[in-house]
């Protein structure tokens, strides 16, 4: 080939490039090869339709869902499905969802719905922050009625350098939640509806976490560490019950594992909770649901099948818990379970591998 000529060959490959790509300035890229995705990796038509946000529309249909809604006949959840985590409502089969909150520069979660069913407590991060970044949590309210917001305890407030497990009280003129010091210790506290004026209500010098009520509000239920344990290691978390002001603490289990997130059934005989059977399996750990009769403390083994059942929630009627779930061998993300309290009928409700459902509450 004559070296003459390579600029003018150099200069119709250009020119034939440019062609092709429409006058356009880049080459035509080889397509890249599509991914195979499995059935049960691929979300349903719902999530599709559901992960396209729009927040006038959401604020319509939630409107319309919430005053056609009886008592006990939604679940409330926190879902990443359009992108970051935000508060959902659906029906107690999963089906029908629609998204309460809009606002991608937050993480939004652990909603728990108010006893007259007019507001939703939960927590927010900023977008990227996990939601076990406590130092970063402020706790807000929605507002069912007109869809508003408002942040009840900002982040550092009260100088406390963690918050979290905020829950209300049976006649919603409480909320019990949990926060640390700067020198790391955890303790309960009780605020008025609106979040201010805090309580501390845990006696000893310990670390106490997860608190919630009795259905009649005279007690609450939480896990600590024992008072014959000095040290600060979670593993050794047991569930306690005191007076609803914190005095007369009784330790309801003495299994030696870390147990946590205990929550009262609503006849007010058992404490439902999870343990954690086998600690950093897969970095997150084994855990098990059980329940324990508060009037006797014997415990019953629910549900323990080598995978991840955590925060456990009861049904209206005590005969059931909703909890999200991880099957390590299985899943990808959390999704939203349902287990009768004798271990029959184990059901996935709702989640997919693309993304996580998790932390759920009876609305």
């Amino acid at each position: 080939m004559n070296k003459n000529n390579l600029p003018y060959i150099f200069i119709a490959a250009l020119i034939s490039i440019f062609i092709l790509n429409g006058c356009g300035l880049t080459p035509i890229k080889k397509e890249a090869t599509r991914k195979k995705i499995h059935t049960k990796d691929r979300p349903s038509l719902e999530e599709t339709r559901e992960a396209k946000p729009n927040k006038e529309r959401n604020i319509k249909k939630a409107k319309e869902v919430i005053k056609t809604a009886t008592t006990h006949s939604k679940l409330i959840f926190s879902s990443n499905r359009t992108g970051n985590l935000e508060i959902w409502l659906s029906d107690l089969d999963g089906k029908n969802s629609v998204q309460l909150t809009t606002d991608d520069n937050y993480e939004s979660f652990w909603p728990r719905v108010s006893p007259d069913r007019a507001k939703v407590l939960f927590y927010r991060v900023p977008i990227g922050e996990k939601e076990s970044a406590y130092d970063q949590f402020s706790l807000w309210q929605l507002n069912l009625n007109d869809q508003s917001l408002q942040e009840l305890i900002p982040r550092g407030s009260f100088e406390w350098a963690e918050q979290g497990f905020a829950n209300w009280s049976p006649d919603g003129s409480k909320i019990i939640m949990a926060a640390s010091n700067r020198k790391g210790r955890w303790h309960l506290y009780i605020t008025d509806l609106n979040g201010k004026n805090p309580q501390r209500i845990s006696q000893r010098e310990s670390i106490y976490l997860d608190p919630s009520w009795s259905p009649d509000g005279s007690k609450i239920v939480f896990s600590a560490l024992p008072e014959s344990y000095n040290g600060r290691e979670l593993s050794h978390l047991e569930i306690f019950i005191a007076d609803a002001d914190g005095k007369n603490e009784e330790r309801l289990t003495f299994d030696k594992l870390r147990d946590n997130d205990p929550y009262w059934s609503p006849d007010g005989n058992w404490v439902a909770y999870e343990t954690e059977v086998q600690p950093l399996y897969w970095l997150f750990g084994k855990r098990a649901l059980r329940i324990s009769d508060v009037n006797n403390a014997k415990m019953f083994e629910l549900l323990n099948d080598g995978n991840a059942n955590t925060l456990p929630r009861w049904s209206s009627d005590s005969k059931q818990l909703y909890f999200h779930r991880l099957r390590f061998r299985e899943d990808k993300q959390f999704s939203l379970w349902r287990i009768n309290t004798d271990g029959s009928e184990l059901v996935k409700i709702t989640g997919s591998d693309r993304h996580k459902n998790i932390q759920v509450d009876i609305f």
